[in-house]
């Protein structure tokens, strides 16, 4: 990796945008898109972009990942409360509550309803006020769900935290992937991206955890204590979004493209870095192609969901990803959280201390796959990449993509 020992000046910022904006003799094109698109898989292959993971730089990133990465063990936090909570004789005495039943199946659902309305609402905040501003709103919400959680003493003001915590997890959870994915390389965006979810865990365990360790209190302290701590993980990505870079790709959709080219050449390699130089080409390329807009044409295209239906492959994705949530929303795993604790009492534990014990313990195991799995996923992908950069390669005046299903192509970056 080349290391940077100064920011480049304003004016070689300029020439690299100016440069990457007018490529083909200033035709732009969805085909000069794609023949950057082949140009990064090339010199990925064949280590023309080589990045060091020990460098300064590089930490830095992983550092800046992690807040990204603590919304997702906010999910996992709340996922897998309420669920051990619900076991407890003390939160259910005190909201006269039975382990089952209607009203504690509409304390469940209040999160799951306001999730489905955050949705609505979390693509139109980050793409207006970008992806910081997104994790960041959604952590207000959160952070007063938990707090009127931990102190609710009424149901109602129960079930209300239980609303804002659904409205401000998904919110969190639909910036932080997207900021997520545009912040890193794209030599390093299958490999850092994909432990992204597995961060779930660190909350699930966490939360299972202190369940068990607060349930031998008699007192409200049982429950109260596991919510209030839940503030914690919402608490550290408000502050740390202060701090972190926003998105690249936002910044350029803002017509922050000097911004949006410092911050690559920091993070994805330096000046010399031909996937960088290509990154900006192709950033630079998006927002030509983009139509100018109004403030108000723009606010109003941001509930405009007509491209999801407006040409055949538009509606097989869409398609294709309605029946991925259905798929994944009947494999039984909400039931399987929130009502862990008395399917173990159908199978004859009764002991409310071993019922949260084997929720703790199956939280831990829970999380071997998604980690094995991410981790050999990811040295198949380096095994290959690295067999087909040592193949000799053909050219013929160009350079030719190699073949996608041995080298791994960058992922799916949004529009701006």
């Amino acid at each position: 990796m080349v290391q940077i020992t100064e920011e480049p000046s304003k004016d070689q910022l300029q020439n690299t945008i100016t440069a990457a904006s007018n490529p083909a003799e200033n035709i732009i094109s969805l085909d000069a898109l794609k023949e950057i698109d082949e140009e990064v898989q090339y010199a990925i292959a064949t280590h023309q972009s080589h990045l060091n993971p020990w460098s300064k730089q590089a930490f830095t990133l992983y550092f800046i990942l992690l807040f990204a990465f603590l919304n997702a063990t906010s999910s996992g936090f709340d996922g897998s409360l309420m669920g051990s909570i619900n076991a407890e004789s003390q939160y259910k005495n005190f909201f006269h509550l039975k382990e089952t039943g209607s009203s504690t199946g509409l304390v469940f659902i209040l999160y799951n309803a306001a999730s489905m309305i955050g949705c609505a609402f979390g693509g139109p905040i980050m793409d207006y006020f970008g992806r910081r501003i997104g994790m960041q709103s959604g952590c207000l919400f959160t952070l007063g769900g938990a707090v009127l959680a931990s102190a609710a003493q009424t149901l109602p003001q129960f079930k209300a935290s239980r609303f804002l915590l659904g409205f401000g997890i998904i919110l969190q959870t639909l910036s932080a992937p997207v900021y997520v994915t545009e912040i890193i390389p794209p030599q390093w965006r299958g490999r850092l991206g994909g432990y992204y979810n597995t961060f779930y865990f660190t909350g699930s365990i966490t939360a299972t955890g202190v369940v068990y360790a607060t349930s031998q209190y008699t007192s409200t302290l049982a429950w109260r204590l596991p919510l209030a701590l839940q503030v914690i993980p919402p608490f550290i990505v408000f502050i740390g979004c202060f701090f972190i870079p926003e998105s690249p790709r936002w910044l350029a959709s803002r017509d922050h493209m000097d911004k949006a080219a410092k911050i690559i050449y920091k993070y994805h390699g330096g000046e010399d870095n031909e996937v960088a130089k290509l990154e900006i080409r192709e950033i630079a390329l998006h927002v030509k192609l983009s139509k100018p807009q109004t403030p108000g044409e723009y606010i109003r295209g941001l509930w405009d969901y007509r491209e999801l239906f407006n040409s055949h492959s538009a509606r097989w994705r869409t398609a294709m990803v309605t029946l991925i949530t259905f798929a994944s929303a009947l494999a039984g795993n909400s039931i399987l959280t929130f009502f862990q604790p008395t399917m173990l009492a159908a199978v004859g534990v009764t002991s409310t201390r071993r019922k949260l014990l084997l929720t703790f313990m199956s939280s831990i195991v829970s999380t071997s796959p998604p980690f094995t799995l991410t981790t050999n996923l990811i040295n198949h992908i380096r095994f290959h990449a690295q067999e087909q950069s040592s193949a000799p390669q053909q050219t013929t005046g160009s350079s030719v993509a190699p073949d996608s299903s041995t080298v791994p192509s960058p992922s799916p970056r949004p529009s701006p």
